[in-house]
């Protein structure tokens, strides 16, 4: 029997401890520790993505509150290299702003393992851009040490 769960948009999708553990080890979790909470979340009939990250927030916050108060608040974002930006800022559709809760200007955090950058986010209102994508300049790239295709993990800037 092939194990899925329900999308918030209520599509069905194929259940991943992978994915699981990569939106874990985007954020600075390690392996192990990812491993772990994966198999402590486990699988349910009937679950859907809510449940997966409701699970994973608190098995992560009997860890390091920190890390999941990170988890809950981040997005991972598809690294689409057709677009280089300016560097020290970045391109979002204006779906994922919202999601966000970032407006145009705003500082957002992005993450890829333990390195971070703060960011300057910017609508990008063509629509044949991709909805769940980030747009990074080159040395914002190489700083994140990731490539084209890579995830990041993007979140809004906590206010001062």
């Amino acid at each position: 029997m092939v194990k899925t769960i329900r999308k918030m948009d209520g599509s069905i999708e194929r259940y991943s401890r992978a994915k699981m553990m990569r939106s874990m080890i985007v954020l600075g979790v390690d392996k192990g520790t990812a491993r772990n909470v994966v198999k402590a979340v486990g699988f349910k009939k009937g679950m859907t993505t809510r449940d997966v990250r409701r699970r994973i927030g608190t098995s992560l916050k009997k860890i390091d509150p920190e890390l999941a108060r990170r988890y809950f608040t981040t997005r991972d974002l598809e690294i689409d290299p057709s677009v280089t930006g300016i560097n020290g800022n970045c391109l979002m559709s204006p779906e994922t702003m919202d999601r966000l809760g970032v407006k145009n200007g705003q500082v957002v955090e992005a993450y890829s393992g333990w390195n971070r950058k703060a960011l300057r986010a910017y609508r990008i209102e063509d629509p044949h851009y991709k909805s769940n994508a980030i747009y990074l300049g080159r040395s914002d790239l190489g700083f994140l040490e990731v490539s084209g295709s890579s995830l990041v993990a993007v979140r809004k800037m906590a206010e001062a």
